[in-house]
């Protein structure tokens, strides 16, 4: 998915997929 992945990124990700989660309500 991303060409330089590390977990610190894998985290910046997760943070930010749970944010658009709560803002869409599902």
């Amino acid at each position: 998915l991303f060409p330089d992945f590390t977990p610190e990124k894998l985290d910046l990700a997760v943070e930010e997929y749970q944010r658009r989660q709560r803002r869409f309500g599902k």
